[in-house]
């Protein structure tokens, strides 16, 4: 779980992603959002089918949000995340959440309902 939260710092800069990311179409208007290509995470999650979305605004990463067809995330692993985790299941997707803001997670929710 760790190597997830170092791997998508909130905060961090574009640039040090930059070369794992696909752009895609964007979720929330003055957001730019991208989808994580990279193998590292797959040792962690290989046993699961998931994808990986980043949120940027101004180059710097506000959200991240994390589709699986499975739990395999209790609350309590992301108590070293010191932003707001959310889960959210919408027919057979698992889709957990962490943002800088308790706005921006619910701006997120409203598009993955819409």
């Amino acid at each position: 779980m760790n190597e997830l939260y170092n791997t998508f710092l909130l905060g961090s800069q574009y640039q040090e992603l930059e070369f794992s990311l696909e752009i895609t179409k964007d979720r929330i208007k003055g957001y730019e959002s991208y989808i994580y290509l990279s193998k590292s995470l797959h040792n962690n999650l290989k046993e699961f089918k998931y994808e990986i979305e980043l949120l940027y605004h101004w180059d710097i990463l506000q959200a991240v949000i994390i589709k699986t067809d499975k739990y395999f995330m209790s609350a309590a692993a992301f108590k070293n995340i010191n932003h707001k985790m959310g889960k959210l299941i919408i027919d057979e997707n698992v889709y957990y959440i962490y943002s800088v803001s308790d706005k921006l997670n619910y701006k997120i929710v409203l598009s993955l309902l819409c």
